[in-house]
């Protein structure tokens, strides 16, 4: 998983990449998450969506900038009136303090260096902006699946954890 979102290009059917990235959005619990995420941004002038992916956030920002490293994932962004842009969460193509409102939304946990990541999206929102990070911890991951066996389960969790995401 998180090498097919790391460099989603790379992978072997980046086309389905995207489209899974669609239907999960579709996801009651995605949905209302990120609705979440759109009020606590929803004063901010300039917004940029790093990791953008399809582009699917980019509408409840007027006038926001799409970023993200998938050619694959762009050309499905451009379609939008939107903003799109070529370029990486490590660095981002843009001066300091350039955006009122930041959002990152299940990208830091494929990134290689998280730490150096959520630094630079720090770098490009301005003061008193808004940066808001977006991303599951498939540590304290809950899996209900009755009458399955709990060292199952617990295997699943540990899996995902600790091989399906490069920092999960």
């Amino acid at each position: 998983m998180s090498g097919t979102y790391a460099w989603v290009d790379r992978g072997e059917d980046p086309e389905h990449a995207a489209d899974w990235q669609d239907r999960v959005n579709r996801w009651p619990a995605i949905r209302a998450y990120k609705g979440r995420i759109d009020e606590l941004l929803r004063t901010a002038a300039g917004v940029i969506d790093v990791g953008c992916g399809t582009g699917g956030n980019l509408a409840t920002h007027p006038g926001a900038t799409g970023v993200d490293r998938s050619w694959t994932m762009l050309a499905r962004a451009a379609i939008t009136e939107h903003r799109v842009v070529a370029g990486d969460a490590a660095r981002l193509p843009f001066a300091d303090a350039t955006f009122e409102g930041v959002r990152c939304d299940r990208v830091v946990q494929h990134l290689d260096d998280p730490s150096a990541g959520v630094a630079e999206l720090a770098r490009v929102v301005s003061a008193g902006g808004t940066l808001v990070v977006a991303d599951p911890d498939q540590a304290t991951l809950t899996i209900e699946l009755p009458g399955a066996p709990d060292d199952l389960v617990e295997a699943v969790r540990v899996r995902r954890r600790d091989v399906m995401y490069r920092n999960g």
